[in-house]
């Protein structure tokens, strides 16, 4: 699932610079952009960063143990004395098994609950994961906790019951996992919006992405051997001793703008959304290219229509790990190309193989969406990134 697929409009990667640079009319004068200014968000801005971008201040992310200790403290754990209460003394110092919690994934998908409507992350110790691999509640096996250890992911150290608890993703893909009753596989920006604590969505999407990772790495793209996850589950490495290339994660870096002129935004919908959906322009950045000049190409090639340069000030971005994007926000103006009336909006020009259609609306037609007064169009939810740019330019013009 792409982030063009859920945020906005995307790009094919074609054309390039040379084509961009021959449609725009910029040429290499003009692809040096003057420093952009920076334009304050209205308080949805914190929202945005904290909330519904699937991240979250409380999930610290940095490996403040090493991992070849923590392994070793996985298999030396006596859970049978952590079920009476006692501490664990190992290379860590005291560590209960309860100090470690894994999120089942598979699949771009994540284990969760659900009850009254909403959804939480299934979040189990290693003696519920040994229940649902039908292993002895104690997982007495050293292979079998190599086996855990193998496919677990790191993704921070968050807040549980109180105290800091170590967080993993725990890939079941290849595993005879049973789930527990009352439990399923979701993909986490379909449930955003039933999710009960941004907390947990930043888990969730941090989950799934490092899951879908690892399951598209599992073998070297220079000698074609498998690979094997190192460090728990940081990077991977080729088991060729000929090779042994190391491979980390990585994003894809996409830009999503709101894009106005004469207090009317630009918005488009692909053929596979929901009928009447609309939201911001989106696409991926290129090789060689800034994101500014990204920007200007993707709108331009999608809509025909010509970005201002020198408007294009940055909001905020927000991680969209479906499997692995970037998405970073802008607010930017649209210009009047050669020949074209000024007293008219900017000709639209719909490229079919990215858009079904691209259309301005008016501030009025945004607040109605807003207010739930419009029965024909829609913008995406409160979880993505589009909506809040369009909240944003809808509640600046309020106040002039």
């Amino acid at each position: 699932l792409s982030a063009r697929a859920c945020m906005g409009a995307g790009s094919g990667v074609r054309g390039g610079m040379k084509v961009f640079a021959q449609r725009s009319g910029l040429g290499h004068a003009k692809r040096s952009l003057k420093p952009f200014r920076r334009m304050l968000m209205t308080p949805s801005r914190t929202s945005v960063a904290q909330g519904e971008h699937f991240s979250h201040p409380e999930l610290d992310r940095l490996v403040d143990f090493n991992p070849t200790e923590f392994s070793n403290s996985i298999l030396s754990l006596d859970f049978e004395s952590s079920e009476q209460g006692k501490s664990n003394t190992n290379t860590m110092g005291e560590m209960e098994s309860s100090d470690v919690l894994l999120l089942p994934v598979k699949d771009v998908k994540c284990l969760t609950s659900q009850a009254g409507g909403h959804h939480s992350p299934m979040l189990m110790t290693l003696e519920q994961v040994g229940k649902c691999l039908k292993w002895d509640v104690d997982i007495t096996s050293e292979d079998e906790r190599k086996e855990v250890l193998e496919r677990m992911i790191w993704i921070g150290t968050a807040p549980s019951s109180g105290s800091p608890t170590r967080h993993f993703a725990l890939d079941v893909s290849s595993l005879p996992f049973i789930q527990p009753e009352s439990t399923d596989f979701h993909r986490v920006n379909v449930i955003a919006s039933d999710l009960d604590s941004d907390l947990d969505a930043a888990i969730m999407a941090s989950a799934v992405g490092k899951g879908a990772w690892h399951q598209n790495t599992r073998f070297c793209a220079l000698c074609g051997s498998p690979t094997k996850s190192r460090k728990m589950g940081t990077s991977r490495q080729c088991t060729n001793d000929d090779c042994r290339k190391t491979y980390f994660p990585r994003v894809d870096p996409a830009i999503i703008v709101l894009l106005e002129k004469d207090d009317h935004c630009l918005l488009g919908r692909q053929s596979r959304w929901k009928e009447g959906r609309y939201s911001c322009i989106a696409g991926f950045v290129e090789l060689g290219e800034r994101l500014e000049e990204g920007l200007v190409r993707e709108v331009l090639e999608e809509t025909g229509v010509r970005v201002d340069p020198e408007s294009i000030s940055y909001a905020t971005s927000q991680p969209w790990p479906f499997p692995q994007s970037l998405m970073v926000g802008y607010f930017a103006e649209a210009s009047h190309g050669s020949g074209e009336d000024i007293s008219k909006l900017p000709k639209i020009a719909v490229d079919k193989e990215e858009l079904e259609d691209a259309r301005w609306f008016s501030r009025s037609e945004i607040e109605d969406m807003f207010a739930g007064k419009n029965e024909k169009h829609h913008i995406p939810g409160p979880y993505s990134l589009a909506y809040h740019l369009i909240k944003t330019w809808m509640e600046r013009g309020k106040k002039h």
